[in-house]
């Protein structure tokens, strides 16, 4: 038997890990995005074939996305980025994640009409950074 408490396997009980993921602020985000995936994706179902051929179509980058010189000219255009649900590039965005990344678009999909939110987006941004610093080592 050890006598160092690290050393030792604690079980982490329900009610602990409930405690944790209400404080864990990605966890609200990652079921707010679940919930809007969801609702997109019957969406686009429900449109039916035809509408979905129709719409992936279109040139969304064409349409609305002007290419920025710099950050500071791209807050006056929009980006177009792919979107998680239906996987069209047509993710219409004012913006990018608040985290400074500038990774992760905000805004709605023309095609399916899935919301990313700040919140969604800060986070996404966030594992991509983690991502790349771990690829680096």
């Amino acid at each position: 038997m050890t006598t160092d408490p690290f050393d030792m396997d604690f079980p982490i009980g329900e009610h602990d890990q409930a405690q944790m993921d209400e404080r864990d602020p990605r966890s609200g985000h990652e079921a707010e995005d679940a919930a809007e995936q969801s609702r997109a994706s019957r969406y686009l179902e429900a449109l039916g074939a035809e509408e979905r051929a129709r719409r992936e179509q279109i040139n969304y980058v064409e349409q609305y996305s002007l290419t920025p010189r710099s950050w500071a000219e791209r807050k006056e255009h929009l980006a177009v980025g792919e979107c998680p649900v239906c996987g069209n590039r047509s993710l219409v965005g004012s913006h990018c994640d608040d985290e400074q990344y500038d990774e992760t678009i905000i805004g709605h999909c023309i095609v399916c009409s899935y919301e990313r939110t700040v919140g969604v987006a800060d986070v996404a941004a966030s594992d991509i950074q983690l991502q790349r610093a771990i690829d680096r080592d």
